[in-house]
């Protein structure tokens, strides 16, 4: 890859994919190379780094409607994904990842269709008060990246549906909380904005930001390993954060997806075992 700024569209809908082209594509970034990455995920629910499934999610009825269930890299809350949902990614050949300037490019890109946006906590834009796109952010040694989502045409329904804690009596020791907002289409605002005319006029927004000879990829192949990895129980129930949690009248303490202990009775049989396969097995 030369070092021109880039902008590649992904033709796939699977969010380990696209995840995986995102990481292939940080990797492969020269030093002060900047680039844009669009994709769209067939439904699914991704969460931050150091969230908690059990806190942020209706877990049972993401897997009962085969909706896939993500952790990525990147902090932040959880989101939705689904078809009328346009994700970005800005990413950086140095470790600022340059969130004015990203926003800048999707504010402009938006203002094209007479839409004006404004930031709130760093991570959040707004049509006036309701909400059209948010963001996470990861930083290595000499790379980096933004990315977030879009809401177009998104089944608003499903977004409030799968992302609701459905367990109440459970307590973070540690990790981060998701903050819902209200949120809007972007299409109803505005029914000239589809995935086609958004996506071109971020394109024609970054070329002119970055103000240099843009090159558009034709094809990478996301890291398959990687792929593997997010797919992997451990780092999608095992990373999760120590918490506690009152289940079928007894206290259960959980870290990295382990029953530490249940509280009255120290030799429980679930001591030790996997959070995740016991939920899974009773709670239905």
């Amino acid at each position: 890859m030369s070092c021109k700024p880039f902008f590649y569209f992904s033709p796939s809908t699977d969010p380990f994919v696209n995840l995986a082209i995102e990481q292939t594509l940080l990797m492969q970034l020269k030093e002060n190379q900047s680039g844009l990455l669009l994709y769209t995920n067939k439904p699914c629910v991704v969460m931050g780094r150091f969230q908690n499934p059990w806190y942020e999610l209706n877990i049972s009825s993401c897997l009962a409607n085969n909706i896939e269930i993500v952790r990525r890299q990147s902090g932040g809350g959880t989101v939705f994904h689904d078809l009328g949902n346009l994700n970005f990614c800005f990413l950086h050949g140095s470790r600022d990842y340059q969130k004015d300037f990203n926003y800048k490019v999707i504010q402009e890109g938006l203002k094209l269709f007479g839409v004006d946006t404004h930031i709130e906590g760093d991570t959040n834009l707004f049509v006036g008060d309701k909400k059209i796109s948010g963001s996470a952010f990861k930083q290595k040694k000499d790379r980096s990246f933004h990315h977030g989502t879009l809401l177009i045409k998104s089944n608003l329904e499903h977004l409030n549906y799968y992302i609701k804690r459905i367990i109440t009596e459970i307590e973070l020791v540690k990790g981060i909380k998701s903050r819902p907002r209200t949120v809007i289409n972007l299409h109803d605002i505005d029914p000239r904005i589809t995935h086609e005319s958004l996506i071109q006029a971020l394109k024609k927004s970054f070329q002119q930001n970055m103000n240099k000879e843009l090159v558009t990829l034709d094809h990478i192949q996301g890291d398959e390993d990687y792929q593997l990895h997010l797919k992997n129980e451990d780092w999608l129930w095992g990373e999760t954060p120590l918490f506690k949690m009152k289940w079928n009248n007894l206290s259960y303490e959980v870290k990295k997806n382990k029953v530490l202990s249940v509280e009255g009775n120290k030799d429980h049989q679930d001591c030790g075992q996997s959070f995740h396969t016991l939920f899974n097995g009773r709670h239905k």
